[in-house]
């Protein structure tokens, strides 16, 4: 194991961030951000490098400081429950490359006011945006996007609008 002194990297995954919060800075080389990697951790913005692949199973989960996020297109999935809790989640920005965006990813993002999904996005998966009661708008690129039940909960937030 890799041992640096924010983070602890195992073959090319960070399995834990250890730095006292803020705004960090991913690695170059990382493929994958391990389950649970910065759960609860203090920061408020991350940058993802383009070397990352997969973010694991409630990576950022409760990190309920985090504003703002960008996914490069290199990742191909966004785990269950990956931004769960992350109440101040304010800018999302996903990248055309991303195919899958999993259960419960962005559950109760609650600042959280609008979402591009961009074409390459094949599937969003059971409740990713459920909860997030200050979602305005979301915009769809793929037309052929398959997406599960319960995305947003059991009803459509108000002012919903998909282009």
């Amino acid at each position: 194991m890799v041992k640096r002194e924010e983070y602890e990297i195992k073959d090319s995954t960070l399995v834990k961030y250890n730095g006292k919060g803020g705004d960090v800075v991913i690695p170059y080389g990382v493929t994958e951000i391990g389950s649970g990697a910065f759960l609860f951790a203090k920061i408020t913005r991350v940058a993802i490098p383009d070397s990352v692949t997969h973010i694991g199973i409630m990576a950022f989960n409760a990190c309920a400081e985090l504003t703002s996020v960008t996914i490069p297109g290199s990742v191909e999935r966004i785990g269950p429950e990956a931004f769960r809790s992350c109440y101040n989640l304010r800018e999302v920005t996903i990248r055309d490359g991303v195919k899958v965006i999993d259960e419960q990813a962005f559950r109760t993002c609650e600042s959280l006011t609008h979402i591009t999904i961009p074409e390459s996005v094949e599937e969003i998966g059971f409740m990713a945006f459920n909860e997030c009661d200050a979602l305005q708008s979301i915009t769809v690129k793929n037309k052929a996007l398959k997406i599960d039940r319960g995305v947003f909960g059991a009803r459509m937030p108000e002012g919903l609008t998909i282009d």
